[in-house]
């Protein structure tokens, strides 16, 4: 049987991988969470600054929609980096249990805070669109006037 020519002849292993995607998935929640909370302070002093127009009640709810969005991203980034730290900590401990009643009790809890990582990562991501949209939104509206 021939080699599938798709693979990489190398076949890494595969903890590496999975050490790889981790560390792209923490750096991503790094990146939005910065650049949702650079946004937060954009937006912030878009609507608090004495612009030549004033703003419309439109473009007000634009503003706050997008401050609200930001910060709930910032808000998702920041509780999934605990989360993680926190299903981290049910998995050290699940591995030194001495018991295995002891070890099922923080088998479960390291699920629960795994199904709460993909939750924060997942608002994360639709906060941080919304946000974006909402900007993208005002400065249209600032453009048509």
């Amino acid at each position: 049987m021939a080699p599938d020519p798709h693979l990489p002849r190398y076949q890494p292993d595969p903890q590496t991988l999975y050490n790889r995607a981790r560390e792209a998935g923490a750096e991503n929640r790094k990146l939005l969470v910065s650049l949702s909370t650079g946004s937060l302070a954009f937006l912030f002093v878009g609507l608090t600054q004495q612009p030549e127009q004033h703003l419309t009640v439109f473009q007000k709810t634009i503003i706050c929609f997008g401050l609200a969005s930001f910060a709930l991203a910032v808000f998702s980034g920041v509780f999934a980096f605990q989360v993680d730290a926190w299903r981290n900590y049910a998995w050290a401990r699940e591995l030194q249990a001495r018991s295995e009643e002891e070890r099922e009790q923080f088998r479960q809890e390291r699920y629960a805070w795994k199904r709460a990582l993909k939750q924060c990562g997942a608002a994360l991501y639709v906060f941080f669109l919304l946000g974006i949209a909402a900007a993208a939104l005002y400065i249209g509206a600032r453009v048509v006037g």
